[in-house]
């Protein structure tokens, strides 16, 4: 006896299913405004706005990824489509379904490895807006508040 279901035999989950669609659109529309963020317009302002909610550094953090989130949800969104399409079919088509997703698989690993480093190193300077360029990431943030509070120490004590 066998804990998991011979593959084809899956019943489709229409919460992930719907989830992922709305994730492609959603990313499609993220998409459509990268420019206007990019080049600092209305809606770099708005988000602007939003993330100083969260403080610093951590909204400049979060700001630096906008423009990245929206190819990055489409990429993944199809990555979820198409792997969840592979569970429920069966023959060749889940062979193609299966390499279709092993193509979508490694931008999507990318696209999180990419969001990782902008958010703690704020590198690749080249993906982040030209507005946010001056932020250096957590860690970096991090090691300049321990520097700064050092240095304070030092005048202190003389």
């Amino acid at each position: 006896m066998s804990l998991l279901e011979p593959v084809g035999t899956v019943e489709p989950n229409l919460i992930l299913l719907l989830s992922a669609i709305a994730l492609v659109v959603v990313g499609i529309g993220a998409t459509r405004k990268t420019r206007s963020y990019w080049a600092g317009g209305d809606s770099a302002v708005r988000s602007k706005a939003v993330f100083a909610l969260m403080g610093e550094p951590l909204g400049s953090a979060m700001a630096s990824l906008v423009p990245l989130a929206g190819p990055a949800a489409v990429v993944f969104g199809l990555t979820a489509l198409v792997l969840m399409a592979r569970e429920v079919s069966t023959g060749t088509l889940q062979d193609v379904l299966g390499v279709i997703g092993s193509v979508l698989v490694p931008p999507t690993l990318i696209g999180v490895a990419l969001a990782l480093m902008i958010v703690f190193f704020g590198r690749p300077k080249l993906l982040i807006p030209p507005h946010l360029r001056n932020h250096h990431g957590l860690v970096g943030e991090a090691i300049r508040s321990v520097l700064a509070s050092i240095g304070r120490k030092r005048t202190r004590g003389r």
